[in-house]
């Protein structure tokens, strides 16, 4: 190539990507004992001869990137913060309760959720977004001693794995994270702002946990730290003193077919230990507003078809983001329209997620569940 060669720019990739696997191939004329090996010697995967034949270069070029894909779900580290992945998790935790097993020593588990991350991404755009979640875990891993983990679980949520560390030590070690990250500054073009987290952390000082009874604590004790005012630390024991809400679950359809099977659907969905769970059908939005089972102060998940007869899924919507307590609500629109105007409206009138008719229970549910966790 004119301004470089393809070993600069092999040298460069395999710089750039020390802790990931990216497939590279490298293609030449040149065909030249000594152009293979430094071409493999610098990282090469595979070297093509040009001319190509097309079906065989494609059948290799398939087989590098099916490795690829194997190696995704098998690598220790999350490809945009450098944080341990959740399939480490696992290992890193078997581990720990086998050395509890050995030597008695406790260790902790933490969920550290940050604070109003949607405001960032909304405000700021998604890469100042991935700038925060990159900062927040060069700063843990900072911070923490050689021992600790981090690991990225999902989104803007992390664990963090406390080896040899009892509860109080732990709320120790978490607030004085939490003290030092509130004070760093993030900037953006001209524009300054802050962050914080929540956290909650359990002691695992018993070799029949399973990983999923532990961050099944720790998510219970995160979830009265952010209902207590965010920014906090919370340990599981704390959890147990607070008493269960109450979710409605509303469904707003004209059609009694699709109330039925949405209603069954809905509870069968486990919502963990938080919330008392209240299902209700309505044939249309009139019904629904005219109810007495609106006026409380509970959190309320809608189901709502877009198209009805008396009120239009849109105008329910608008009526509901209205509410002096719209954030009460969170909607999933359904309609067969399949308009990309329609889908647009319903999103800037708030929807939270949007499904056109017809769709697979299936893929409701996985919705319905992954909505679940941003309820407040």
């Amino acid at each position: 190539m004119k301004d470089c060669t393809g070993f600069d720019i092999l040298s460069f990739l395999r710089d750039k990507t020390k802790q990931l696997f990216v497939p590279i191939v490298m293609m030449s004329v040149d065909n030249q004992r000594e152009t293979r090996l430094k071409a493999f010697k610098l990282g090469a995967d595979d070297f093509f001869v040009k001319p190509l034949d097309m079906e065989e270069s494609l059948l290799r070029i398939g087989h590098h990137i099916e490795r690829k894909q194997m190696f995704n779900s098998y690598l220790m580290f999350d490809e945009l913060t450098g944080a341990y992945n959740r399939t480490y998790l696992k290992e890193i935790y078997s581990q720990q309760l086998s050395s509890y097993d050995r030597l008695k020593d406790p260790f902790c588990l933490a969920i550290l959720d940050l604070d109003f991350f949607k405001r960032i991404n909304d405000q700021y755009g998604h890469l100042m977004g991935d700038r925060v979640l990159q900062a927040f875990v060069e700063y843990m891993k900072h911070e923490i001693r050689p021992t600790d983990h981090i690991f990225r679980y999902g989104g803007e949520e992390f664990i963090l794995l406390l080896p040899k560390t009892n509860i109080k030590e732990a709320e120790t070690v978490l607030n004085r994270l939490l003290d030092l990250f509130v004070k760093k500054v993030f900037t953006h073009q001209s524009n300054s702002f802050y962050c914080s987290f929540s956290g909650g952390v359990v002691e695992v000082h018993n070799t029949e946990w399973p990983l999923e009874k532990a961050l099944h604590q720790a998510d219970e004790a995160l979830y009265i730290a952010k209902e207590s005012g965010r920014q906090k630390i919370v340990a599981s024991s704390q959890s147990k003193l607070v008493k269960k809400r109450t979710l409605r679950m509303a469904i707003i359809d004209d059609d009694s077919i699709i109330r039925t099977m949405l209603k069954e659907l809905l509870s069968k969905i486990d919502v963990g230990d938080r919330y008392e769970v209240k299902i209700e059908v309505f044939k249309d939005g009139i019904e629904f507003f005219e109810s007495q089972w609106i006026h409380s102060s509970d959190q309320y998940f809608v189901i709502l078809d877009g198209m009805m007869p008396k009120m239009d899924g849109l105008e329910v919507l608008q009526k509901l983001r209205q509410h002096k307590r719209h954030d009460q609500y969170t909607v999933i629109m359904l309609t067969s329209r399949n308009s990309e105007q329609d889908i647009q409206r319903a999103l800037e009138l708030g929807a939270d997620d949007y499904m056109t008719k017809p769709f697979k229970l299936m893929e409701l549910e996985a919705r319905v569940r992954h909505l679940m966790k941003k309820v407040k």
